[in-house]
Parts: structure tokens; sequence; C-alpha cells
């Protein structure tokens, strides 16, 4: 007998309704993930959850241990006050018109110091007469160097800056006063005539 050959079903035509849908595109996508907030550094609204690293605050810096501010009072802890019990200490300035003492000092606050204690009283015409500078005054800075040996105070001509930690005051001001160095003094007054000095008039404090 003849096997008849296999029937295959018939295919579905494109309106059947036996037709299986094909998978429609993603209905609910997932969102990308969230950039990182990078500020540049003109942005003027950063986040509230960003910190700047470049933000500016207003702050105090304390000054150096190695010398007062303008805030420093007077040495108490006696430093200064045992050597201008007796006039005659230090060494006498040809410069300057008067006796120093030059070594370190202490403040309670910020620590050691260098600097020359005016010892005797500045003669009439000297220097340091221009800044009305008196006996337990310390200079500190003469032209903006530390003085830290006698040899500073004998270095300097014409126009200098001091810097100086007054007694009176317990604070540290700076002046300007003329040196004339052709004009020196011993201590008896000055040796040589030289050129008048300033008046203290002329003399900026700020």
């Amino acid at each position: 007998p003849v096997t008849p050959p296999p029937v295959s079903p018939p295919e579905p035509s494109p309106n059947s309704s036996d037709r299986v849908a094909a998978p429609s595109a993603v209905q609910n996508p997932v969102p990308p993930a969230p950039k990182p907030v990078v500020e540049s550094a003109g942005d003027t609204t950063p986040s509230a959850n960003v910190v700047r690293a470049d933000t500016s605050q207003s702050l105090r810096i304390p000054p150096t241990p190695s010398e007062p501010n303008a805030l420093v009072p007077t040495p108490t802890n006696g430093s200064a006050t045992a050597v201008t019990d007796n006039a005659s200490q230090g060494r006498f300035s040809p410069t300057f018109g008067t006796r120093f003492v030059v070594r370190t000092f202490e403040s309670d606050v910020y620590g050691p110091f260098p600097g020359a204690l005016i010892t005797s009283e500045p003669q009439p015409g000297s220097p340091l007469h221009q800044l009305k500078l008196t006996t337990g005054d310390i200079i500190t800075r003469l032209d903006d160097a530390r003085v830290r040996s006698a040899m500073e105070l004998e270095i300097h001509a014409r126009d200098t800056s001091v810097r100086f930690l007054s007694k009176s005051t317990g604070k540290v001001q700076v002046g300007v006063i003329y040196i004339d160095e052709y004009r020196f003094f011993d201590e008896s007054g000055p040796t040589a005539p030289g050129t008048p000095c300033r008046h203290a008039a002329d003399v900026r404090i700020p």
C-alpha cells in the first residue's frame, strides 16, 4: 500500500486570530544613574550637599612666637624690669646716643623674642629721641631686620624704620627715624655736629 506524505499544518495568515504578538519596546525604562555633582570654580550656586574646598574664611592668624604683635602686653615676668633697675647696664651706642642690652626677652603671652632694651634716656638730638623712646622700651627690628646683636644698631643710616615694644602702652609701634652717618654721640652728648636731626613731627607712628 502507498503511504501518503505527511501534511504540514497551514501557515497562519497575517490577519489570523491566532497570531502571536512580537514583544514590544520596554514600557518602563530604567532611568540612568545620576551623574556626580561637579562644581566649577566659577559656579556661584553650589548644591546643598556639596562642600567646596575653596571656601574662604576670615581667620585671625596668631603671631609667631619669635616676636610680639600690637596686642602683646609689656613682659611681666621681670626679665625686662630687672635690667632697667640699673641704667648703667648695657652697651652705649654712638649712633643712637643711648645704652642698650641686647638679649632675648620673654613675653608671658607669645614666648621669647630678641630685641634691644633701652637702659638710659636717649640724648637730645639722637635718633631715638625723635620717636620719644625712653628707658624700658625694646627695639625689635630696624629696617625690618631683627635686632639680635649690638652690631645691628650701628649699620643703619638715614631713613630707618624702627619697630619697638613700648613699655608705657605694652604695644608694638613702628616709626621712622633719621640717622646721620656723620653724627655720633658719647655719654656726654654729640661728638660731631653733623646735620640737624629731624623733628618728632616729621616721624610717622602708625
